[in-house]
């Protein structure tokens, strides 16, 4: 009996070893850390709710060179927005001005004489809202006269009739992608122009995006000289666009790369220009049986510009992010705005994830999403089912940024 005790508890302190040298031995898995509230980030919050600052410029015969685009101010004044972390990123401007566009290569003017008969675009104006990010207030302030006073103007509607047409035409989230720039600590590069046109549409917009220009076009666009319909695609990796959306007419007249590239040869189709460098992807996806997934993606990236804060990615409409974090298990601001013309959104939509520090190029993070939402993939019978968002069904870098090992 003693024997058999003994043997009892010396089996028991062998177990209680094992086990502590298994438990021991497993690595530590962060908990999942509880989300935070979306599209709540302080900046964005800022960014999302601009208005019209008390800054007014009078100009006469100011050109404003962008590129290949080129706008003249005969008379007129530019009401500025407020400044969010010291920096102005918008204008609306009211008063008499002209823009030109004339693209640097034969094929993109050969193209732009489709829509416009001639190989150039000659437009005028008599308001237009800017957004930007490339030192266009220094630009104009220096050239122009500064007024006192409160000044009576049209220039807040304007600004809050461009916000409804992202939303309702474009379907794009512009604060996102100015949010990149303003808390970064480098220079800004993008600009953007929502032309009030007299001669081809009311509703024309002049991209300028080192990024790449992303995309502004929603689904089921359709163009002057075709009969058949095509899903709205962003044109990066160029840089340089001009198109048009109004109720009729949904279509890029013209994109290219920087002029300066086709100068000195650089310009490539092939160029990698946004701003991060996807590394490796692990995801993890159940589907239910009504076709409602629910997965986990961790993102691995390293950014190819410096001081990057804000990721953007693209996701399937019907998805709806539910926590963004670190390896470390840090919680994260992310940003997804809601459709509000459901019956004519696109398939993807952006969400922004907004890191606690900034990245420098060479550096690399691991940033994880839940997620979760139906209608991505259909169930079509024998225990099958069919992808329906074949390149959004969870948050990507975007269509042709594959992993590089």
């Amino acid at each position: 009996m003693l024997r058999a005790q003994g043997f009892l508890l010396m089996l028991f302190l062998s177990s209680i070893a094992t086990l502590s040298q298994e438990l021991s031995s497993r690595p530590t898995v962060p908990l999942v850390p509880p989300p935070q509230i979306v599209n709540s980030e302080p900046t964005y919050v800022k960014v999302r709710n601009i208005d019209i600052s008390g800054e007014v410029v009078e100009v006469k015969d100011l050109v404003l060179k962008r590129d290949a685009g080129t706008f003249t101010f005969k008379s007129g004044r530019f009401f500025f927005l407020s400044p969010v972390e010291g920096k102005i990123t918008g204008a609306v401007f009211v008063g008499d001005g002209s823009f030109s566009l004339v693209p640097p290569i034969d094929v993109e003017r050969r193209s732009l004489q489709m829509f416009t008969r001639d190989q150039r675009i000659d437009e005028d104006f008599s308001q237009i809202v800017f957004r930007f990010t490339d030192g266009t207030h220094d630009e104009i302030a220096k050239q122009g006269t500064t007024l006192s006073g409160t000044i009576a103007s049209p220039a807040s509607g304007l600004l809050s009739q461009i916000k409804q047409n992202l939303i309702n035409d474009l379907q794009y989230n512009l604060d996102l992608r100015i949010l990149q720039d303003v808390l970064s600590t480098q220079p800004g590069g993008f600009f953007t122009a929502f032309i009030d046109g007299k001669k081809y549409s009311h509703k024309e917009l002049f991209v300028v995006d080192p990024y790449g220009v992303q995309d502004y076009s929603p689904r089921d666009i359709r163009v002057p000289f075709e009969d058949t319909s095509y899903s709205g695609i962003g044109v990066s990796p160029e840089e340089v666009a001009f198109l048009v959306y109004d109720e009729t007419n949904y279509a890029i007249w013209t994109a290219f790369h920087y002029s300066s590239e086709y100068a000195s040869g650089k310009a490539n189709g092939a160029e990698q220009n946004a701003a991060i460098l996807p590394e490796h992807y692990k995801i993890e996806t159940a589907i239910s049986d009504n076709g409602r997934i629910e997965g986990t993606s961790a993102l691995t990236f390293s950014p190819r510009v410096n001081s990057l804060r804000v990721v953007i990615l693209t996701l399937y409409e019907t998805l709806r992010v539910k926590n963004a974090y670190l390896s470390d298990g840090t919680s994260l601001p992310f940003i997804q705005e809601e459709t509000f013309k459901k019956e004519d959104a696109k398939d993807e939509l952006q969400v922004g994830v907004v890191l606690p520090k900034a990245l420098n190029a060479g550096d690399h993070c691991t940033l994880t999403i839940a997620y979760a939402g139906p209608d991505v993939v259909m169930k079509i019978g024998n225990g099958n089912y069919y992808p329906v968002s074949r390149d959004s069904w969870y948050p990507t870098a975007g269509f042709g940024e594959y992993c590089h090992l």
